[in-house]
Order: structure tokens, then sequence, then C-alpha cells
């Protein structure tokens, strides 16, 4: 009876320490070999004859044994624990690496992502740069040709402006010569008419001075000595040919001479003029003539 409390017992904590393994697939396998081979000593270690009344050395023998074998399964259990923690901290500690490898690895996929956004990033930027310098060029071109394009017509315009300078200013000259000669033309024209206007003037004026020298000559009383003889004689005259003043101004030598010539004049008044009105009496207001009574 107390080996079979015994062998209840020791199946119930069999079946705990089954349990607590249960947990552990991997060393299952390992407790139940133990403990078969426990059983296996356990079974063939008991005498299966009956037991005579008043006998107690086998069944000490027996508590001995299942004592002996639940220290060594203790002792199994405690190293198989121990392994088992030595395997679990390994297992942490693989685990551990493994998840500072996969942070590791996943930091290291940020960063090759994070690169690869930063290359693609510095790549589209390049590309813009590119694309700006390319278009800075092109309007640097153009510009340059824009101005290009301006000078050459600023040179144009200048050009043309310098033809229609000189243009003008050979109209300008051709036409200044024009005028000079069309003022040397009129000036002609004017001289030959004020030549022609005094010629004609002269004209009238020698007239009118030989019809004045005749009506002197005609007033004249001759002196004795007058043959040879000459003066000049100057007469301020009024409108209406009246004599105001008669002057010598080149004697003849002979007083008598100039005397008698002078009161001629004097006689004649109002000698013949032409009109007040008429512009050739200004040439009258003071009269000078050579008075020669031979010819």
């Amino acid at each position: 009876m107390k080996r079979m409390n015994l062998l209840a017992e020791i199946a119930s904590g069999l079946g705990e320490w089954l349990r607590e393994l249960a947990a552990r697939p991997r060393y299952l396998i390992y407790a139940v070999l133990v403990h078969i081979a426990f059983f296996t000593v356990l079974v063939m270690s008991f005498e299966w004859t009956p037991t005579p009344v008043g006998s107690a050395a086998p069944e000490v023998d027996i508590i001995e044994a299942v004592v002996i074998d639940e220290t060594r399964i203790r002792a199994e259990q405690e190293r198989l624990k121990q392994a088992e923690a030595r395997k679990t901290a390994e297992e942490a500690r693989k685990r551990d690496q493994l998840r500072k490898a996969e942070e590791a690895r996943v930091r290291e996929e940020q960063r090759l992502v994070q690169l690869k956004k930063e290359q693609e990033a510095a790549r589209k930027a390049a590309e813009v740069a590119e694309k700006q310098a390319a278009e800075a060029k092109k309007q640097a071109e153009v510009a340059k040709k824009q101005v290009e394009a301006a000078r050459k017509a600023e040179d144009a315009r200048r050009a043309e402006d310098a033809r229609k300078a000189e243009e003008a200013r050979k109209a300008a000259e051709t036409a200044r010569k024009a005028a000079d000669a069309k003022r040397a033309e009129e000036a002609a024209r004017q001289a030959a008419a004020t030549r022609e206007r005094a010629a004609r003037e002269q004209s009238e004026v020698d007239k009118y001075v030989v019809i004045i020298k005749q009506k002197v000559e005609r007033n004249w009383i001759k002196p004795v000595q007058w043959q040879g003889l000459r003066c000049r004689v100057r007469v301020n005259l009024i409108p209406g040919g009246d004599v105001i003043d008669v002057k010598i101004v080149a004697g003849s030598g002979d007083a008598l001479f100039d005397s008698s010539v002078e009161a001629a004049v004097r006689k004649a008044s109002p000698l013949p003029v032409p009109s007040a009105s008429d512009p050739l009496f200004d040439r009258f207001r003071e009269l000078e003539f050579v008075f020669n009574p031979q010819g």
C-alpha cells in the first residue's frame, strides 16, 4: 500500500514536471528518456514476491532508492533548468543580436533609402541646375544676338544719319551756292541797274548842267581877257533853281574872270533844275561844274 502511494506521488510529481516541460518542447524528449530510465530502474528494483509480515527491510531499500532517484531527478531537473536558462539566455542574446542586427539593417535600409532620396534629389537638382544653366546660356545667346542686332541697327542708323547729314550738307551747300549765285546775280543785276540808273541820272544831270552852262554864258559879260581861262564853280540851289550861294572853288588865276563868272551865275538865277519832287533834284542842291567859255 505504501509502495502504491509512493508511486502515485512520483507519478503526480512527474505529471507536474511534464507540464512544466510542455512549455519547452525541445527538452521534452530528454525528460521523457530520463524518466523512462528512472522507471526502468525502479521497476527492476521492486521485488514482486510477497513480503512476509513483520519484514520491513525491503520497503526501506525501496524508499531509499526512490529518494536517491528523486534526488537525481531533481538534480537532472535543475541541470536541465540551468541548461534551459542558459539556452534561454543564449536565445535572448541571439534574439537581441538579431533585433540589433534587424534594427541596424532597418537603419541601414532607411539610410540607404534616405541616401537614395538625397541622391535622387541631388540628381533632380543637378538636372534643374543644368536646365537652368542651359536656359541661362540660351537667354545669354539670345541677349547677345539682340545686342549684336541692336548694334548693327545702331550702326546702320548712324550710317543712314551720316548719309542723310551728308546729303543735307551737300543740299545746303548746293542751296548756299545757288543762293550765293542768286545773290551774286541779284547783286550784279542791282549793280548793273544802279550803274544804269546812275548813268541815266548822270546823263540827265549832264543835260541840266549843259543847259545851266548855256544860261550862265548867256548872262556872262566877257571881260577883256577871257581867252584860255576856265574855273570851277560851286552853286547852292533851292527847289525851283534859285541860287542862294556861288563860290569859285578852283579859280582861273584871273580875279576879273572869276568875278564875271560868279556874277553871271547869280544873274542866270533861277537855273534850270529838276522839280523838287524829282529825286534827281538832290544832285543839284550843291552843284559843281567847270565854266569854260571856249567849249
